[in-house]
């Protein structure tokens, strides 16, 4: 019965504009899908960020649907599982890849479902849905939005008043090889879990006691994470998880405080 429940409001979906009861949907579990472009591939990898301060046990269905308007062929690539988020914590659940030149109407639809098989995050995007001139100019603004994201920001106040600024951005001041290992492991956290923050990051070493250093993670002024370096490569890989875990709830509480300040 779950499941006829779920194809119903799966295919629902499919059909219907994206636009209706936003509001209610990625409210505490966001759901999100991004594309990048690989040159003549184009990969799609579907995300969950929990913004509340539990523990959350989901289930999630990634799927990219293809239909070729000549002969009406559909093929449904789906990818599905359950998975637990932490409080504030930003997961990859999935990528998909797909010829960037492909020409068929596709659908890529990311759900995601409590424990109760309610959907409490949902997104969708629709590509080729468009035919002749409109078609390779939406083409076109697809490639632009991918090249040109995170360059323009919601508030001026943040780097310049223009608005202007880099996003996603981890700086180094590092001074020994275990802090240079510590930012190249943290910064390919921080590209795979897509946490692609509003300011930028700096992972500075500086002298502490004895012939130890001590590594700083920070954000303008605020040093969100820190700690005595230790050169044992499991230490690191610890001190990684433990960074990208604060970097995620500072930007997660930095969106949260905006929100709250333009609603009021």
């Amino acid at each position: 019965m779950e499941k006829i429940k779920k194809s119903i409001i799966f295919f629902t979906l499919l059909s219907l504009p994206f636009l209706t009861t936003a509001q209610i949907y990625n409210a505490q579990i966001e759901a999100k899908i991004a594309l990048e472009s690989k040159g003549e591939f184009m990969e799609i990898t579907g995300f969950a960020t929990n913004k509340t301060e539990s523990n959350a046990s989901l289930y999630y269905e990634f799927s990219v649907i293809k239909n070729n308007p000549n002969t009406s062929n559909i093929s449904n690539n789906q990818q599905d599982g359950r998975f637990v988020l932490e409080p504030s914590q930003k997961s990859t659940l999935s990528k998909i890849t797909i010829n960037a030149e492909d020409k068929d109407r596709i659908i890529i639809l990311l759900l995601i479902y409590d424990t109760n098989d309610n959907i409490v995050g949902k997104d969708r995007i629709v590509l080729n849905d468009l035919e002749g001139d409109e078609l390779k100019e939406n083409n076109n603004l697809i490639k632009e939005t991918i090249l040109e994201k995170n360059e323009i920001s919601e508030d001026a106040t943040h780097s310049g008043a223009d608005g202007v600024f880099l996003k996603g951005l981890v700086v180094e001041n590092t001074k020994t090889k275990p802090g240079r290992d510590f930012y190249r492991s943290y910064t390919q956290r921080y590209n795979n879990d897509n946490i692609n923050g509003e300011k930028i990051v700096e992972i500075n070493e500086a002298i502490a006691l004895g012939n130890s250093t001590r590594i700083e993670v920070k954000v303008e002024n605020d040093v969100i994470f820190q700690f005595i370096l230790n050169p044992r490569s499991d230490y690191i890989e610890q001190m990684v998880d433990l960074a990208i875990k604060q970097t995620s709830i500072y930007f997660q509480q930095l969106r949260n405080n905006r929100n709250y300040v333009k609603k009021y």
